[in-house]
């Protein structure tokens, strides 16, 4: 088998450290770059004062949260179980 290519450094502080730590701080740079984004470009969404709490509830879509909820409780009993039974 060939070689793995190296590893690009961005900076001395990488060089210390691991590659899942150079991934968690490489992270706090994206979020860096991107947070403006959600305080100033994302618009706001209505409040909506005029309507009460049981209007909001009715307008919910109950099925589409049901059927959610299944599917992750579906996924998380087959990752839990899974090679184990």
């Amino acid at each position: 088998m060939g070689k793995s290519p190296p590893q690009i450094q961005c900076c001395p502080l990488m060089l210390l450290l691991k590659p899942f730590e150079q991934a968690f701080y490489l992270n706090w740079v994206i979020f860096g770059a991107v947070c403006p984004v959600y305080f100033f470009l994302l618009p706001s969404l209505p409040r909506q004062p005029d309507t009460t709490f049981m209007q909001k509830v009715k307008r919910l879509d109950w099925l589409g949260t049901v059927l959610n909820a299944g599917l992750y409780v579906s996924f998380t009993v087959a990752f839990s179980f899974g090679g184990a039974v």
